[in-house]
């Protein structure tokens, strides 16, 4: 992912622009120690996605190395360039196929052998939390994600997520926000609590709100 970084930065300037906006449509704490990155959609990892627009990711310290607290745990956040809503459908395509890729490309540089699948997601709505409450025409989704980790040894992981999906504008622009959370570890460990509160941290403009 760190190769698309300044690509990615400077897309999303060039959307921004296009956009005729002058800063970013949203604003997105970074907790002390954690790390950023953003590239344009689709990723060059997984190019065949059927998303355009923006990622942006937070990542805390020590996140991909095994053993590690945070050890794969993080939240990014999907700025969608479209008017509908992803369905579960759709969102188990793009989570299977942005982790296949994801394994595979970063795994090939680091010499792990390849494989198909590289990812296999599953994803079912659920009730929209009440933390979540203050986003006009929300939705939520659970999902786990069976993938392996290229930023090591290639192991098997097995990821719990947890996406909430909402419309939001740009200019006079229509968007769909997903931002996500993933984790290999239960819904009710620690690291949930700080994860979840990244997600509800990530807020559209006041104009940007639906």
């Amino acid at each position: 992912m760190r190769s698309d970084l300044m690509r990615g930065i400077a897309a999303l300037a060039v959307l921004l622009v296009c956009a005729g906006a002058l800063a970013a449509p949203y604003s997105w704490r970074t907790p002390k120690g954690w790390r950023t990155e953003v590239f344009a959609l689709p990723p060059s990892f997984a190019p065949e996605l059927k998303l355009k627009g923006a990622e942006e990711l937070r990542f805390p310290p020590r996140c991909f190395e095994p053993g590690s607290p945070h050890y794969f745990s993080y939240v990014y956040v999907w700025w969608l360039e479209r008017e509908e809503s992803l369905t579960a459908a759709e969102l188990k395509a793009a989570l299977t196929g942005y982790y296949h890729g994801l394994y595979n490309a970063v795994g090939k540089g680091r010499k792990l052998p390849p494989r198909d699948p590289g990812a296999v997601a599953e994803v079912r709505a659920a009730d929209l939390p009440e933390r979540y409450a203050d986003r006009p025409g929300a939705r939520f989704f659970r999902a786990t994600i069976r993938t392996y980790d290229p930023f090591s040894d290639g192991r098997a992981v097995k990821l719990n997520g947890e996406v909430l999906l909402y419309p939001a504008r740009e200019g006079d622009e229509r968007r769909i926000v997903a931002v996500i959370a993933v984790s290999p570890q239960p819904a009710k460990a620690e690291v949930w609590t700080t994860l979840r509160a990244l997600v509800g941290d990530f807020k559209p403009s006041a104009k940007g709100l639906q």
